[in-house]
C-alpha cells in the first residue's frame, strides 16, 4: 500500500505539533480525520477535514472515529495535572485510545512522546510518557514511538514567552548550575518525521531533535538578539527562580513553566545521544522570525481550562 492511499485518525490536529503533522498530510494528498476537542477548520480553508470528537468514555463512539482509518497518529498529552486530570490519567485515555485502535482494525499506531522519558523518574510528565510509551508497545499493533525535543514554530508557547518576557522585562532569571541544555527541533521536522515512518516494516522508537545544541543561557540570549531587547541574565538558585516564575504565573493567571519542566530541563532530558534528524536551523530560523516573537503573551491555560 502507497502512503497517498492511507486514511489517518490524527488526534489534536489542529493543536501545535498536530498542526504541522496535519499540513504535512494534506500537502502529501493524504486523507485524515481529525479527532480533537479544539477545531480550527479555519486553519485549512481548503480542506474539508471531518471531525470527531477526542473523549476517553465511550468506546463506541472512539471506535466509529477510527474505523476505516489504517494508521492512528496521536499527539494527545497534558503539560500539567489541573484538577481530576493527571498525568496518570492522561497515561489511562492513551490506554483507552489504543483499545479502540485495535478494536477499530487500525495497522499501525504513531505516538508522539518526549526525549528521554523514564519509569523512574520523580517527575509525573517524564514518567507518565514513558508509562505511555510502553502501553504503546505491548498493543499488540505495529508501532512507531517518536520523541521530540523542545519543539519550536511560530505557534510554540515557550519560545514565544520567553521573548515576550524579554520585551517586558529587565533581566531572564535562570537557576544555577548552568549546565543544561536543549536540542529544539523545528515543528515541521517533527511532521516530516511522522510521515517517514507511516506503515514502516518494523516498529520502533527514535529521538526527533535538531542539529543544534544550546546551553539554556547562550538560547535565551540567542533569542534576546534576534527580537533586538537583549537583557541581562540572571543566574539564581532553583527554588528562588520557581518563586519567580511561581508569580509570573499569578499575574499573568497561566502555568509560564511547571515544576516538572523545569527539572527535566535541569537533568539535560531535552537533548539526545542520537543523530539528528531535524535539519532545520533553530539559528537561522530565529533570526529570521524574532520580529515576529514576543509581540503579545501567549496563555496556554486559558486556551485549554478557562
Amino acid at each position: 500500500m502507497g502512503k497517498s492511499s492511507l486514511a489517518i485518525s490524527l488526534t489534536g490536529a489542529f493543536s501545535y505539533t498536530g498542526r504541522y503533522i496535519a499540513k504535512k498530510l494534506a500537502s502529501e494528498a493524504i486523507p485524515f480525520r481529525a479527532i480533537t476537542n479544539h477545531a480550527r477548520p479555519e486553519l485549512f480553508p481548503d480542506l474539508n477535514i471531518p471531525v470527531s470528537p477526542l473523549q476517553f468514555t465511550n468506546s463506541e463512539l472512539m471506535i466509529e472515529a477510527m474505523e476505516g482509518s489504517d494508521v492512528v497518529i496521536n499527539t494527545y498529552w497534558i503539560r500539567y495535572p489541573y484538577h481530576s486530570l493527571t498525568h496518570e490519567k492522561a497515561v489511562e485515555n492513551i490506554l483507552f485510545l489504543i483499545d479502540c485502535a485495535k478494536k477499530a482494525k487500525v495497522k499501525q499506531f504513531i505516538h508522539i512522546s518526549v526525549t528521554n522519558p523514564s519509569e523512574d523518574s520523580s517527575l509525573s510528565y517524564f514518567r507518565g510518557k514513558a508509562l505511555a510509551e510502553r502501553a504503546v508497545r505491548e498493543s499488540g499493533l505495529d508501532f512507531y514511538i517518536l520523541r521530540p525535543s523542545l519543539v519550536f514554530g511560530l505557534e510554540d508557547i515557550l519560545i514565544n514567552n520567553i521573548a515576550w518576557l524579554l520585551r517586558t522585562f529587565p533581566f531572564f532569571a535562570l537557576p544555577v548550575p548552568m549546565n543544561y541544555s536543549a536540542q529544539p527541533v523545528y515543528a515541521a521536522d517533527v511532521a516530516e518525521a511522522v510521515f517517514e515512518v507511516l506503515l514502516s516494516e518494523k516498529s520502533g522508537t527514535r529521538d526527533v531533535v535538531g542539529e543544534e545544541v544550546y546551553r539554556m543561557d547562550e538560547l535565551v540570549r540567542l533569542i534576546s538578539v534576534a527580537i533586538s531587547h537583549p537583557k541581562r541574565i540572571l543566574l539564581l538558585p532553583k527554588p528562588l527562580t520557581l518563586l519567580f516564575v511561581r508569580f509570573l504565573g499569578f499575574l499573568l493567571h497561566d502555568r509560564v513553566l511547571t515544576t516538572d519542566e523545569l527539572q527535566g530541563l535541569m537533568e539535560n532530558r531535552l537533548i539526545s545521544q542520537e543523530a539528528p534528524l531535524g535539519t532545520t536551523s533553530f539559528r537561522s530560523w530565529v533570526m529570521q522570525e524574532g520580529p515576529r516573537l514576543g509581540k503579545r503573551y501567549t496563555n496556554d491555560f486559558s486556551r485549554f481550562y478557562s
